[in-house]
């Protein structure tokens, strides 16, 4: 590898995570908000919008957000990598699982009311 390659080769995890963090939320945040309107209005819209918003929600931003939290971890100890970026996205990913946590804690909570 010549120094080029080196240099443009560098330093990619931490931003990975950063965005895999922005674009997981944001997709999930996208496909709540379509869920709920189109709920509003029961028809062959919500039958195709639903399945794919829990998929979304349901499957694929965790998965991606535990992906980005390793990536963040990788990226602060990797030599050559920017700490920065690697911290960045290690904490938006942890706050995006944390905030999923929270949730399903608050749901259990809520249903444990009614017994």
């Amino acid at each position: 590898m010549t120094e080029m390659q080196q240099a443009v080769a560098r330093g990619r995890l931490g931003l990975w995570s950063v965005w895999l963090a922005l674009i997981a939320f944001s997709c999930a945040m996208t496909a709540a908000m379509i869920a709920v309107q189109s709920s509003k209005t029961p028809g062959p819209l919500y039958d195709v919008v639903f399945p794919v918003f829990a998929v979304i929600f349901g499957l694929a931003a965790p998965v991606a957000h535990f992906v980005g939290f390793g990536l963040g971890m990788t990226a602060i100890f990797s030599a050559g990598d920017r700490r920065g970026l690697g911290i960045l996205g290690a904490c938006l990913n942890a706050g995006a699982i944390g905030i999923v946590v929270l949730l399903v804690w608050a749901a259990l909570q809520g249903l444990a009311s009614f017994r």
